[in-house]
């Protein structure tokens, strides 16, 4: 049932993320019909959990994405709204929780406590420093976007999400404009969270050479991220309450100095240290129904140096190889037609070292020894 939940997810999620390139693309009753798939999906989901919790879970999922198939065609309604739908294909209710992330417990308790001072109340007379922007940053496939995405998932907040690439443009003026009509989107929902991967991408060093429209931007994120919008607001407590920018990117260095410089907080998300291997090893191996004929101190020690990502991608490699290897008659049933492929039922057997080191070779680590060095160097910059 695990692994059928996990296809069942991933299949929503192909579907969400169909819809939002389809509303980007103004093709709005397309994206419905992706939308009310999705939707589907995670009615699925929610019948055939076990926990209570989850079916709830999955079940809010399952309407927000009605009503999202409701809505699209209905965003084609003259200049504003026709933004405001461009920004709200940005705003993802996230199904990700904690017991989804392996480890990184200390940066997790970071950024709990970045949320806790800036939702909650302070007291009477007081002024508590709120954070308005937070940094993630580390190397590629740690999990800075599923710890942002777990916290708002878990606190049922608002979570907007774009990439470079959603809100760059070649045209003059829309990279600003997409920025500012993001920020507008989701201020108008109250406490929200904006997160930004590759911000390097928008955000890099500049210098002599940049051009105007690149300026512009940096401008822009500038103002967003400053929170210059909000502080029409009457005392500060209150201005604290409006958007909450996280930011993620895997060459620090790289971010232009203002930008930096208004991040409150940077957060390093490190490569998943020993007892967070064994636990990916157990996520992605034991708990879908496969066995290990190899102890879980030798996978911890082989995967050394991995990303999270890259171990998600060991074990399933060496799960691909095991597969292969117990049914070698399997690819000829193709020439027999579908039900020949139906009526067999695929064989399994344990994942052996062999499997494992095979796997492992085909594996490129995120980030040599050097990088790592330079992430440790950044961190301790101003020490």
């Amino acid at each position: 049932m695990a692994d059928i939940s996990r296809i069942q997810r991933e299949l929503m999620q192909q579907s969400v993320t169909q819809a939002m390139e389809l509303q980007r693309e103004g093709a709005l009753a397309e994206a419905s019909r992706a939308w009310a798939m999705a939707s589907g999906q995670a009615d699925h989901l929610a019948r055939c959990a076990t926990a209570p919790a989850d079916r709830r879970r999955w079940g809010r999922v399952a309407t927000g994405y009605r009503e999202r198939s409701r809505q699209a065609p209905a965003n084609q309604q003259g200049n504003n709204e026709s933004e405001a739908s461009g920004a709200e294909r940005f705003r993802f209710r996230s199904a990700v929780n904690f017991d989804e992330i392996a480890g990184l417990e200390a940066t997790r308790r970071e950024l709990l406590a970045g949320f806790a001072m800036w939702i909650a109340q302070p007291p009477q007379g007081v002024v508590l420093p709120r954070p308005r922007s937070l940094l993630l940053y580390g190397p590629p496939g740690c999990g800075k976007t599923l710890l942002a995405a777990a916290i708002s998932h878990s606190l049922d907040i608002p979570f907007y999400t774009a990439k470079a690439s959603d809100l760059l443009s070649k045209y003059y003026g829309e990279s600003s404009q997409s920025i500012a009509a993001l920020y507008r989107e989701a201020r108008s929902t109250g406490p929200s969270v904006v997160f930004l991967d590759e911000i390097d991408a928008m955000a890099g060093s500049r210098d002599e050479s940049d051009s105007t429209a690149d300026r512009r931007v940096v401008v822009s994120l500038l103002t967003e991220i400053d929170g210059i919008a909000d502080k029409t607001a009457a005392d500060a407590n209150q201005r604290a309450a409006g958007v909450l920018t996280i930011a993620a990117t895997n060459a620090p260095w790289r971010l232009d100095t203002a930008i930096l410089s208004r991040f409150q907080k940077a957060i390093y998300v490190p490569l998943p240290d020993p007892a967070a291997r064994g636990e990916l090893l157990r996520r992605h191996l034991t708990r879908l129904g496969y066995t290990a004929a190899f102890p879980a101190s030798e996978f911890v020690k082989r995967t050394a140096g991995l990303s999270g990502r890259g171990v998600r991608d060991c074990v399933s490699r060496a799960i691909e190889l095991m597969v292969e290897q117990q049914n070698p008659d399997l690819i000829g049933l193709l020439g027999r037609g579908r039900r020949s492929i139906e009526a067999y039922r695929v064989q399994v057997g344990a994942v052996t070292e062999q499997h494992l080191r095979q796997a492992r070779g085909e594996i490129r680590p995120a980030c040599d020894a050097a990088a790592i060095d330079r992430f440790r160097q950044w961190r301790n910059r101003g020490s």
